[in-house]
């Protein structure tokens, strides 16, 4: 993946950590249809999330979607690449992204501003995913 960023982050909030990804524009987290509702250039760098089906010993991962603002906004952050965290800034519960981006600026969005886009790319988590991509307790 290059230049991906990774965050582990209990996005769904069922105990097990999935993986926020920052992408960089050469790879696409969904067909083009997503970037077609982008008003920037489209397919540059995003977040993504690959979600976990397993357990805490042993993630298995399932779906890849692109994480968009709510309405199905693209998030786009240019050519070389975006690094997504999670946070909670005030320990109210509620939770931040910030994403870093190659222009040296910081993007916020509160979670509940974001969702997981239902045009996904296939699962990994099918019967030959595991010996394919095999967990290291990530």
């Amino acid at each position: 993946m290059g230049r991906a960023k990774l965050f582990a982050y209990d996005w769904d909030e069922d105990g097990l950590l999935e993986l926020l990804i920052g992408t960089h524009s050469k790879i696409r987290p969904t067909n083009a249809s997503l970037y077609e509702k982008a008003e920037k250039n489209a397919g540059g760098a995003t977040v993504m999330l690959i979600d976990n089906v397993g357990t805490p010993e042993k993630p298995i991962w399932g779906q890849i979607y692109a994480v968009v603002q709510k309405g199905g906004q693209p998030l786009d952050y240019g050519r070389h690449g975006c690094a997504p965290i999670m946070v909670d800034r005030n320990k109210d519960g509620r939770h931040t992204m910030l994403v870093g981006t190659e222009d040296g600026f910081f993007y916020r969005f509160e979670k509940d501003e974001l969702e997981l886009s239902e045009d996904i790319i296939p699962p990994l988590a099918d019967a030959a995913a595991e010996s394919v991509y095999p967990s290291n307790g990530i």
